[in-house]
């Protein structure tokens, strides 16, 4: 019967036959994404009840009806947080430009460093220093100096710390003056 088709006929049949194929993979591509929606409707349903459920309890907590429970946990992140606080130096001060620098700038030959800290005290911000000095004049002579820096108010120097004649092991404190 084929050889009998015409050969418009025939291109005629090839076209409808194409076009009905193209049909059905339609309808194939509408199946499945009606599916795929079809799934993801509980889920998308459940995110949507959770979202208004979380904006209500966020309501209740600005509103100030929070449990007990979470008025401990607020109480004691605040706690906390008061705590972390001494932890913090001024935000003002730069402490390698502005203490380590003048300390290491008038720090003669003949003394060596083993720790540079600041402390916070009640009268202020304190740098203490520790080290070695190899007699008593190059230690006064070191402190001297830096009693001449401008960002330093204090300089104390334990006379303990002129026991011994030669390899003095010394304490300093330097008080931080306060900045405006």
């Amino acid at each position: 019967m084929v050889n009998l088709l015409s050969i418009q006929e025939k291109k005629y049949l090839q076209w409808e036959y194409r076009c009905r194929l193209f049909v059905l993979a339609l309808k194939g591509i509408f199946v499945l994404a009606a599916i795929f929606i079809i799934l993801l409707l509980p889920t998308r349903a459940r995110l949507m009840f959770s979202e208004r459920a979380d904006d209500k309890r966020i309501e209740v907590l600005g509103a100030g009806q929070a449990s007990s429970l979470e008025r401990e946990v607020r109480a004691s992140v605040l706690d906390i947080n008061q705590k972390l606080s001494i932890f913090t130096f001024k935000p003002e001060w730069v402490f390698s430009q502005e203490v380590l620098d003048p300390i290491l700038n008038n720090l003669g030959s003949n003394i060596q460093l083993k720790s540079v800290f600041l402390e916070r005290s009640p009268t202020g911000v304190v740098a203490k220093l520790r080290g070695w000095a190899a007699d008593r004049e190059k230690l006064l002579e070191f402190r001297r100096r830096l009693e001449t820096v401008s960002g330093f108010a204090q300089v104390d120097l334990p006379i303990s710390n002129f026991v011994k004649g030669r390899d003095i092991e010394f304490s300093l404190d330097i008080l931080l003056s306060e900045k405006k």
